[in-house]
């Protein structure tokens, strides 16, 4: 359903980490560009800035840590 959404062009962030959370494991580069996307789209503070902090941070970091992180940029 994800999937399907995305398709149709549903450009939700939230989405985007439904995405990034179902691929994980999956070839790299997908999951990168739809953790990227949610976090480019995740507003400081929201439910959906917490939840990626909560799932691909360290303790302590913040989503603005984790939008510099090295590892996501794209290169």
């Amino acid at each position: 359903m994800v999937a399907k959404a995305l398709k149709l062009g549903a450009h939700d962030p939230a989405m985007e980490f439904a995405a990034s959370v179902i691929t994980e494991g999956g070839p790299s580069k997908i999951h990168r560009d739809h953790l990227q996307k949610a976090l480019a789209g995740a507003k400081d503070g929201s439910l959906l800035a917490r939840n990626l902090v909560l799932h691909y941070a360290a303790p302590g970091r913040t989503i603005s840590e984790l939008r510099a992180d090295s590892m996501l940029s794209s290169k």
